[in-house]
């Protein structure tokens, strides 16, 4: 089983600003008892294109944690995948069935799209935890501009797939870029 959790999720700093969403919205309101709204449609809207994407957009940091039914024995390999766009590792840890730590000094790290980390075993271990960041330091205007239509089809109550219908400019971004 594997769970990734947020660090300090209330650190994140949205890719579209409150304004900019209100702008694009078309909505005029400039009470601040709205921009609490605002900024949950904007966080509803990031949220659903990195599920959708199966990336992080703006950079933070991750736990992700694969737990196993059973111990892992010495000298089994284990992939950990991890979010997307990684852009670094912060630590490797392995617990063994008792809760003792387990020596993570032997593992590499996979960049890229396919992102993960593949840890080598020394010690009996149910538990590896892997810290990372991922994500965009500065996030790519198409993404910025897929919030902001999302966050448009939300207001609006629209069922219309706005990622299905930037299906080919993502695509393209990605080919060209990553």
């Amino acid at each position: 089983m594997t769970i990734t959790e947020e660090i300090n999720k209330n650190a994140i700093v949205e890719p579209v600003d409150i304004e900019a969403a209100k702008k694009y919205i078309g909505y005029a309101s400039a009470q601040n008892e709205d921009d609490l709204f605002m900024l949950d449609i904007v966080k509803a809207s990031r949220e659903r294109l990195e599920d959708r994407l199966g990336r992080a957009i703006p950079r933070r940091t991750f736990v992700t944690r694969e737990f196993f039914h059973s111990a892992l024995a010495e000298g089994q390999r284990v992939t950990v995948e991890l979010r997307k766009p990684l852009i670094n590792v912060i630590s490797v840890e392995c617990t063994g069935p008792d809760g003792s730590p387990a020596a993570t000094s032997d593992y590499s790290v996979r960049p890229g799209d396919g992102a993960a980390v593949s840890v080598n075993i020394s010690k009996p271990t149910s538990e590896i935890a892997v810290m990372y960041d991922a994500g965009y330091d500065i996030v790519p205007e198409i993404l910025k501009t897929t919030v902001l239509a999302i966050c448009k089809a939300h207001f609006e109550r629209s069922t219309d797939d706005v990622i299905g219908r930037l299906r080919n400019d993502l695509q393209k971004y990605w080919n060209e870029n990553i």
